[in-house]
């Protein structure tokens, strides 16, 4: 019976502080009834997630609002609160680094080693790891992708550039992930066979039009693909702006242009 209470007096708390949220969200922030009402809600909060939104909408500054970040930054346990309360560290560097130690502890995923990468400091022993459990844990063509970028942005990791290229294009399967590569120049030959492949809409075409030169074969087939595809007058205006002076593939697009603008009006 005591343990019933006790969940039922947790219950009542819990309702309590989202009816007092619904009405802070309706009240004038900084008014003298918003700080009552967080106020209100301080009084009822009991968890991480309660103490969160009290320091949300709680005013710049404030007193309370400080109350909610310290009851944030020692009840936060997981991967997630964490990252919030390192966000919110501002100038605090103790906590900031405390803070990512614990972060490291609860680290299991590319994303959540993604994210310590991007607050470490430069060419630290923490970046080094960081990038050593992202390329041990890299699954994903997406994942290979960012460590590519990574590789051509930070002179330091350079040599995963290309085993990140190579992994890029044993995963690569959709169109969008062909023309990824495809902006990579040592690739780019095999990358636009696939494109090729692959295409089957208006826009996949157009952007293999804008990616070679415009009378090359490929431009002149991917522009009559267009040509075919297009549905609507802004693609059938595009094709004929993009058509040569004087061809058929103009006049086409402009007969279709006019039917179109005719039967729209």
């Amino acid at each position: 019976m005591i343990e019933l209470d006790n969940v039922q007096q947790e219950l009542g708390y819990v309702i309590k502080f989202k009816q007092w949220e619904a009405v802070l969200r309706i009240t004038e922030p900084g008014s003298k009834l918003s700080k009552t009402v967080a106020g209100k809600m301080s009084g009822l909060a009991r968890d991480f997630e309660q103490w969160k939104t009290i320091y949300e909408v709680s005013d710049s500054g404030s007193k309370l609002k400080q109350i909610a970040f310290n009851r944030i930054s020692k009840m936060a346990t997981n991967f997630e609160q964490l990252e919030i309360v390192f966000n919110e560290a501002a100038f605090d560097e103790k906590l900031e680094r405390v803070t990512v130690e614990k972060m490291v502890e609860l680290a299991t995923t590319f994303e959540q080693w993604e994210v310590i990468y991007n607050v470490s400091d430069s060419s630290s022993k923490l970046e080094n790891k960081s990038i050593e459990k992202m390329v041990e844990l890299a699954t994903t063509f997406e994942q290979w992708e960012i460590l590519y970028g990574i590789s051509n942005t930070n002179p330091a990791f350079e040599n995963i550039g290309f085993k990140s290229m190579i992994k890029m294009l044993d995963l690569a399967i959709t169109f969008e992930q062909w023309d990824t590569i495809y902006e990579c120049a040592k690739f780019g030959g095999s990358a636009l066979n696939k494109m090729l492949e692959l295409a089957h809409t208006f826009e996949q075409w157009k952007i293999i039009h804008d990616r070679v030169v415009s009378n090359s074969m490929v431009g002149i087939n991917s522009l009559n693909a267009m040509l075919e595809s297009a549905e609507t007058i802004e693609q059938l205006a595009i094709v004929y702006k993009e058509a040569f002076l004087g061809t058929v593939l103009e006049k086409v697009a402009l007969d279709r242009l006019f039917k179109l603008v005719n039967v729209v009006d």
